[in-house]
């Protein structure tokens, strides 16, 4: 008969993926979170932000973890060098106006990933890169027109809609204003009054007037972003575990294609016992690599993340590539199929049937109770029952959000209602208020209609 075969304690501990995210990913989001692009107009909360960073990540394609926030290409750079040396060799034709828009519209573009990407550096600590920026700087003695000919002036330009609109939108309408007024107007000279129209100023004079200043603004961040390069392996003391934690929440999930084959490839309960024959030999595997004996030594004491990052950090430049990818791979496939071999299969939206009996050996360690719990209807989903309500919980703070699962499991006609003793006794589940709890699982009351929650419903009544 196919069961699950349980890790040690401590190997349970340390590929545990809900208590790593739990215990860590506030301190992910307060940093990143931010950056993800995700709407963030709105209060959510941390828990809201978690729930929306898995859908995103299982739906992304994206894999090169190191690059997914960083913005900026070096094919970018290349095109606004080239694209500046033809700017200022332009004649003089109204389409010149198109020209400058979309010069000072991918200078402004890449000016705004520069100053992302320079705040992002010091925090996610890439390795170093042998990419020399500095030829990339625009030559600011040569940021003037100077070709001479029939240029048109400022009032024939405006009288195109379109080129007026251009205008307007890279200057701001203050200096547009300022610089387009079409009446006469008086300064005074050593010679007395003299009258000019802006109006009358080559298009020309007027555009050297101020993209001189927009070059050298966009050099000055293009330098700074050159100055936070990683040069070394010695990375500033504390960035060392933000720097890591990046890695090991933006490499989630992607193992995950592979997990999805390997309970493809046979039936069930096959398809189990291989995957568990899986996680046995990544196990052994991980172990015999450097970065591998690291976390399985370290993550067995209070805090010990802390000190795997410091030495993953300090080794960084020593490292491959592949060597690094490697490793959060294989940490991520460890700790998904331990998730799934669990019970927690529908987490990762798999449609995995485990068969009866398949966690009689998981019902004997400390996380779960013993079988016959009271409240459940079918003794046989006793374990595979209480671990989704401990999942549900692990990311929920309030005691609405906690008792929610609770809630769930009793309409979806899995569990009785629980006393709060029988609830109390569970290993593992979260506290609530004696009031907080009677009111919510209170058959006579309605406290949930969205859809988080008929989705919780529907979850359990599969089980």
């Amino acid at each position: 008969m196919s069961s699950f075969m349980p890790l040690t304690e401590t190997q349970s501990m340390i590929f545990d993926i809900t208590k790593l995210h739990q215990k860590y990913w506030r301190t992910f989001c307060d940093v990143y979170y931010v950056h993800l692009g995700f709407e963030t107009e709105e209060v959510h909360s941390y828990e809201q932000k978690y729930e929306t960073f898995c859908r995103r990540k299982s739906v992304s394609e994206e894999k090169d973890y190191e690059e997914k926030l960083l913005y900026v290409k070096i094919e970018d750079l290349d095109f606004l060098k080239s694209y500046a040396e033809l700017f200022f060799t332009q004649t003089e034709s109204l389409e010149f106006i198109a020209s400058l828009y979309f010069f000072v519209k991918k200078m402004w573009n890449i000016e705004t990933k520069l100053r992302h990407d320079a705040e992002l550096l010091s925090f996610i600590c890439p390795r170093c890169t042998k990419v020399d920026y500095s030829k990339y700087l625009l030559d600011e003695s040569k940021c003037l027109i100077v070709r001479e000919g029939n240029w048109p002036n400022v009032r024939e330009v405006l009288k195109s809609p379109i080129y007026s609109a251009m205008l307007r939108e890279i200057l701001g309408q203050e200096a547009f204003d300022h610089y387009t007024v079409d009446l006469p107007q008086f300064v005074d000279t050593a010679c007395g009054k003299i009258e000019y129209n802006m109006a009358d100023e080559s298009i020309r004079n007027f555009v050297n007037m101020f993209i001189e200043s927009l070059i050298e603004e966009y050099n000055s961040r293009l330098n700074f972003f050159i100055s936070v390069q990683p040069k070394t392996s010695n990375y500033p003391k504390g960035c060392e575990q933000i720097a890591f934690l990046y890695r090991l929440f933006m490499s989630y999930e992607d193992s995950l294609p592979e997990i999805k084959d390997i309970l493809d490839e046979s039936p069930s309960p096959l398809n189990l016992e291989v995957l568990q024959e899986e996680r046995n030999n990544l196990i052994t595997s991980f172990r015999e690599t450097t970065l591998g004996k690291s976390w399985m030594q370290r993550m067995q004491y209070k805090d010990g993340i802390e000190h795997v990052a410091k030495y993953f950090m300090h080794h960084l430049n020593g490292l491959t590539k592949e060597e690094e990818t490697l490793f959060f791979y294989t940490l991520d496939k460890i700790c998904i199929i331990e998730d799934i071999l669990k019970g927690n299969a529908d987490k990762y939206r798999l449609d995995v049937k485990y068969p009866e009996g398949w966690f009689d050996n998981y019902s004997s360690t400390e996380d779960l109770t013993s079988p016959g719990c009271p409240f459940v209807k079918e003794p046989s989903q006793t374990d595979v029952i209480l671990s989704k309500i401990r999942e549900y919980q692990s990311v929920k703070k309030k005691p609405k959000d906690l008792a929610m699962p609770v809630r769930a499991a009793i309409d979806a006609g899995v569990i009785k209602r629980p006393t709060l003793k029988e609830y109390e006794e569970v290993k593992g589940f979260a506290k609530i208020a004696k009031s907080s709890f009677e009111d919510y699982t209170n058959p006579c009351k309605q406290p949930y209609n969205d859809s988080a929650y008929n989705g919780m419903v529907e979850v359990f009544k599969k089980l």
